[in-house]
């Protein structure tokens, strides 16, 4: 049963992250592809009847004229290129090295870096205290408990803590020592070391984490949702205005 809650909180937290990153790339490959679709086939027809007249167009209308340009010319090009960037970035983090490298760029990025922080902290938390509290030797328990962390730059670290404990060195000074996780981590870990209590202090920590990442993903979707359907809105205003605009204005001259 442990274990069953152990795996099932560990997809959850992987799936807060997900629901944090799917829900605005859908929604800005969407409203990529109708701008393309806008681009390529109603721009063009619609802005035909301007280009013809000798007048000078306003200034969104000669940006989107521009933009439409680029689009049927080398929107292919870009299309490919992106690809192609795509299978090298594949490809490149089949290299350990490169991966590792890529994952401790991640923890660096504001925001996600946090997020993914939290996630793997609070997977290793909850592994090693459940380890722990079924008996499982120390040692023992933090090499399996390491291995539960997707990142392969805290994973580096998690495996620095378990050497330091190998070599005599308590929890939380390794934790210090390794700077991982914030003041609460270290502390909670110190309080469980010196009560004995450590597996209990573990699973806390992994609660706290949890609901922290949780609340951090719910607040940034909801700010989110605002912010993507106002840049979309301005997208589709400046079409619309690259249209209206000359219309309007051949409509006075007359």
């Amino acid at each position: 049963m442990r274990l069953a809650e152990d795996i099932e909180t560990s997809a959850e937290n992987r799936k807060t992250i997900s629901r944090a990153m799917i829900y605005p790339a859908t929604l800005i490959s969407t409203s990529i592809i109708v701008v393309a679709i806008m681009m390529v086939w109603v721009v063009p027809k619609i802005t035909a009847i301007f280009a013809s007249s000798n007048r000078e167009l306003p200034l969104v209308t000669r940006a989107v004229i521009n933009v439409s340009e680029f689009t049927q010319n080398y929107g292919l090009f870009v299309l490919i290129a992106a690809f192609g960037l795509f299978t090298l970035f594949v490809q490149a983090m089949k290299n350990p090295q490169r991966k590792e490298r890529w994952h401790a760029f991640m923890l660096s990025m504001p925001g996600m870096g946090r997020w993914i922080r939290m996630a793997n902290i609070a997977d290793w938390s909850r592994s090693l205290g459940v380890l722990l509290n079924n008996g499982v030797p120390a040692l023992a328990a933090l090499k399996i408990s390491s291995s539960v962390v997707n990142n392969l730059h805290l994973r580096r670290k998690m495996e620095g803590v378990t050497e330091a404990m190998r070599q005599g060195s308590s929890m939380q000074k390794a934790l210090q020592d390794g700077d991982l996780g914030s003041g609460f981590l270290v502390h909670m870990v110190g309080s469980g070391e010196a009560s004995s209590e450590l597996d209990k202090m573990l699973l806390r920590v992994s609660e706290y984490y949890s609901l922290r990442l949780s609340n951090a993903v719910e607040v940034f979707l909801k700010l989110m949702n605002p912010i993507l359907i106002i840049f979309m809105g301005m997208i589709i205003l400046s079409v619309v205005a690259a249209v209206m605009l000359p219309i309007m204005d051949m409509n006075n001259m007359i």
